[in-house]
């Protein structure tokens, strides 16, 4: 799929004694309505490649500095050399005529609007989808889109009939590869009106389907929750939206530990957890559900670019204050020696096997040699979680002093903050750690969000390609991060949470704090490919996941000169993964590697 935003319009707008074109008008201190179309597209999964921007050459296109602000945004850049005179439709043209007959998004460049949009329309079943919004007055200009349930029978500035308010197109369409045919064609035979106008010479052969944004952004439900319903005896209802959060077989009893744990979390604490309405723990199946919680993610406020690494930073502070009053003080017991094992190494272990039961090529990485990554050369996972189980005063620095109460989740996706709330963010997927866990496995988890980049990986922003050397058991791998704009952000929040976590007393009197932040790191990146390898087997997120955490153990591995720790013989004289494989049986570790 492609998406095109149309951004020639001509009107000139002066930004502080500069004159702009509209689609360059600032949202917020850190982005124009461009720049922001082109974050969501990408967390959205749309290469840059993939998205073409038409631009114009005259009025305010005409300034050097402002082409080279978009050739900065997107290399994928068309111009349309008579944007004074011709419509958006004459645009569109331009950009159809450079691609291929495929399903395209097609976005007005002056655009504001919710980022959940673009992913309702891609995960919608409708070939050909027209975004609207009911007109707040008559005299609103716009295109009228006239429907019969639902479906578009008549659309333009200047139609009649329909009742006010009827529905006005809203800057965004998408349109199938069969129908895109069609609307070429039609576009050709007059350039100069709108593009919503070439829809119109094709609504009798194509079927169009009108969605409400409002709908869309926050579902008939929520639209209409505000909204008193009056029930028997005068009764007033409202409607409230629940989610289910169920487990059969697998996970089943880590989601029975999490209800567990919501359910006796202290009161001052559980507002700023999930509300545990109503649940069931059986042999069979166990759920619970929750209220629907609207607010958006750390991850995709700085996606978006709603937040920069400032921003970032600074809110992370204020969680990370409460986490250390409110949940790291709670201390629930002594680690046990073994801890380092059995949290660590043996689900590591764990994962790698399952991993390659559900996927040949996490299989045949797991078996190579070496692996080659972005042209560095690389020891593999088994080997170094190998020497690692054999240095015995190496887990001692990595055990922790006592077992606290953490969140076990805490990567950025799992906070959802609500700006303007009186409680500021709501901790979502909480662990369910009952007895207890280390403070750095918490640490580990936002590590691997902006230092390893799990969220690129996670919302699939990369390329990845493999080959193996011929005759050898060598893999030579690429793995590239596409959204350059984000990533520049996530590198400046690393370098920030250094200085941050030292000013906490639990982190700046551990000599080891570092050590053990990046080892739950590598053992979170080491331990996670079984969950994103698909039903239908594709396995690319599987696969980038397992190759950042072969560049992370190494880097591990060498910066804290793991080589220099003893290496003693505790069970066994591990030379071999078969060594290996038996002294986890004997540690009752759950196996070893295969």
């Amino acid at each position: 799929m492609k998406a095109i935003i149309l951004a020639a319009d001509g009107k000139t707008f002066n930004i502080k004694g500069e004159d702009v074109p509209k689609c360059f008008l600032p949202i917020n201190e850190n982005l124009t309505i461009l720049e922001r179309q082109i974050r969501i597209l990408n967390f959205y999964g749309f290469f840059d490649s993939e998205i073409i921007i038409v631009i114009g050459s005259k009025g305010s296109w005409s300034k050097d500095n402002i082409s080279e602000k978009v050739h900065n945004l997107n290399a994928n850049i068309l111009v349309n050399e008579e944007n004074l005179k011709q419509g958006n439709k004459y645009s569109l043209l331009i950009a159809l005529n450079a691609i291929e007959d495929q399903e395209v998004l097609i976005i007005d460049g002056d655009l504001v609007f919710e980022s959940i949009i673009i992913e309702k329309l891609l995960n919608s079943r409708n070939d050909n989808i027209l975004l609207t919004r009911n007109m707040l007055n008559p005299q609103e200009s716009g295109s009228k889109v006239l429907c019969q349930d639902n479906r578009v029978v008549e659309v333009g500035k200047d139609i009649e009939g329909g009742m006010f308010p009827w529905a006005i197109y809203s800057g965004i369409a998408k349109i199938s590869n069969r129908t895109l045919k069609d609307l070429k064609l039609a576009l050709y035979k007059e350039t100069n009106y709108d593009m919503v106008d070439g829809i119109k010479d094709i609504l009798k052969d194509n079927n169009f389907i009108a969605l409400d944004y409002l709908d869309l952004v926050y579902g008939n439900a929520t639209k209409e929750q505000n909204n008193k319903l009056v029930g028997g005896s005068y009764a007033n209802l409202r409607c409230k939206l629940i989610v289910k959060k169920e487990a059969r077989n697998e996970g089943k009893e880590k989601l029975s530990n999490e209800i567990k744990w919501l359910l006796d979390l202290p009161a001052e604490l559980k507002t700023y957890f999930p509300e545990v309405l109503n649940y069931k723990i059986s042999n069979e199946v166990t759920w619970f559900e929750m209220p629907y919680y609207s607010g958006k993610n750390l991850r995709e406020l700085i996606m978006l670019g709603e937040f920069d690494a400032k921003n970032t930073v600074n809110f992370l502070e204020r969680l990370l204050d409460w986490m250390f009053k409110k949940i790291y003080s709670r201390r629930i017991g002594k680690a046990p020696k073994n801890w380092v094992y059995i949290k660590h190494i043996a689900r590591v272990n764990q994962r790698l096997i399952e991993a390659c039961q559900k996927s040949l090529t996490i299989a045949k990485m797991i078996k190579s040699d070496y692996i080659v990554l972005n042209g560095t050369k690389y020891r593999n996972i088994p080997e170094l979680f190998l020497k690692i189980t054999k240095r015995p005063s190496l887990i001692d620095a990595l055990t922790p002093e006592a077992l606290s109460m953490v969140h076990g989740d805490l990567h950025f996706q799992n906070i959802l903050i609500e700006p303007g709330n009186n409680q500021e963010f709501l901790l979502a997927d909480p662990r369910g750690e009952i007895e207890g866990s280390d403070i750095y496995y918490d640490m580990g988890k936002l590590w691997h969000s902006f230092n390893g980049k799990y969220d690129f990986l996670h919302t699939d922003q990369f390329v990845v390609d493999l080959k193996w050397r011929e005759d050898t058991d060598i893999l030579e791998a690429n793995l590239e991060l596409t959204n350059k704009s984000a990533m520049l952000t996530y590198d400046e929040i690393c370098k920030r949470m250094e200085e941050l976590l030292t000013r906490y007393e639990y982190i700046k009197n551990d000599p080891y704090w570092h050590m053990k932040t990046l080892f739950a790191e590598v053992s979170h990146f080491s331990s996670v490919m079984p969950f994103h390898i698909k039903g239908n087997g594709d396995d690319r997120r599987a696969i980038a996941m397992y190759l950042t955490a072969v560049k992370l153990i190494n880097q591990f591995y060498d910066n804290f000169q793991i080589e220099n720790w003893k290496e003693e013989i505790t069970f066994y004289n591990v030379n071999s993964v078969e060594d290996y494989n038996m002294m986890m049986n004997s540690m009752d570790m759950g196996g070893g590697l295969v």
